[in-house]
């Protein structure tokens, strides 16, 4: 996946040092273009460096205990900027949020407006922006507070396998009906109370059969407690693209809203599922799910050393694929168990 920094503010000096680039003279810097040109680059060579330097996503890498100061990490999401004044009237502005996976997570820094790479960067970055962060922890406490490097925004650009249309540039999210394999899946039918009740209780070896069905998956092997993933496939197409993929079925464990403390603890299920060299990373339950776990695998997907594509299956895109099978009627859920392969 081809990945593009667009940047809004850049510390020359820091990005020099840490990825052990030569500052350019003042003369060749002296035009616009020049400066624009200098900006990208170093945007550029932070993303070449990010195994390097170990860049790690903010998110995951708290959720795991992990955080300490003098860190380089990552932070994608919802930010607030606001100007404010330092000792001796020199002007910042400060950025904050609460985590977007962690209500207990707050985030904040200081930008210095003399580092924007353009006038419009004051405008971009003021109110409430999402942004891509990049920076070094300063403190681990009550707040994480980060001296940023580069704050902008992250795109996709075409690669050798071909750009997948996601809902935007920005996204990596994939829908479960942008899955070729799922195309024989209505989609766009009403899901009644009744099926959402059924649902529920499916046992997760069904829902791992009708998944591993549609994936044309006929050797999926039975669970383990040291598995990484329920389903590992190959197979996956998403707008043409051949895709390797991990799933995590939750199944019907979880009887309300999914939340990352029911992943495990510090949420290791996703840290296990993440941990396989996949291109698209999948977390399904019977229930719904609230968002710090659409979050939290997006984090993980957002990790510049390894990005990927991610995707949620929750009790309404599940029921969508066992009411494909008729699986909510009952003598039929009952000729389905008795088979070895589920027909799609």
């Amino acid at each position: 996946m081809a990945i593009v920094l667009t940047p809004l503010y850049v510390h020359v000096d820091l990005v020099c040092h840490l990825t052990r680039t030569a500052r350019l003279h003042a003369n060749d810097l002296a035009s616009p273009q020049a400066m624009t040109a200098w900006h990208y680059q170093l945007a550029d060579r932070l993303r070449e460096e990010a195994q390097t330097l170990d860049i790690c996503p903010l998110p995951t890498t708290h959720l795991r205990g992990g955080l300490s100061s003098g860190q380089i990490v990552s932070v994608q999401q919802a930010f607030y900027f606001k100007r404010t004044q330092g000792a001796g009237g020199k002007k910042f502005v400060r950025f904050h949020a609460t985590s977007n996976t962690d209500d207990h997570l707050r985030i904040e820094g200081l930008l210095d407006p003399e580092r924007f790479t353009s006038n419009s960067s004051h405008g971009h970055l003021s109110g409430r922006t999402s942004v891509l962060v990049i920076g070094q922890v300063l403190n681990v406490a009550e707040e994480v507070r980060i001296r940023p490097l580069f704050v902008g925004w992250e795109s996709h650009a075409a690669d050798g396998e071909t750009r997948i249309a996601l809902a935007s540039n920005e996204s990596r999210e994939v829908h479960p009906s942008q899955v070729d394999n799922f195309s024989p899946v209505e989609w766009g039918d009403r899901i009644s109370p009744g099926d959402l009740n059924a649902v529920a209780g499916a046992p997760e070896a069904d829902v791992k059969r009708a998944i591993a069905a549609l994936l044309n998956e006929f050797d999926v092997p039975p669970d383990w407690g040291g598995e990484r993933s329920d389903i590992y496939s190959l197979k996956v197409r998403v707008g043409g693209v051949p895709l390797s993929s991990s799933w995590l079925l939750k199944g019907k464990s979880v009887k309300r809203k999914m939340t990352v403390a029911d992943l495990g603890k510090n949420g290791d299920q996703m840290d296990r599922l993440a941990s396989e060299q996949s291109r698209l990373l999948v977390v399904q339950s019977n229930s719904g799910q609230v968002a710090a776990v659409r979050n939290t695998l997006g984090a993980y997907a957002y990790d510049m050393r390894n990005p990927r594509l991610f995707m949620t299956l929750d009790g309404e895109a599940t029921a969508r694929i066992l009411r494909h099978f008729n699986y909510f009627n009952e003598a039929r859920q009952i000729e389905l168990r008795g088979l070895e392969n589920w027909p799609v």
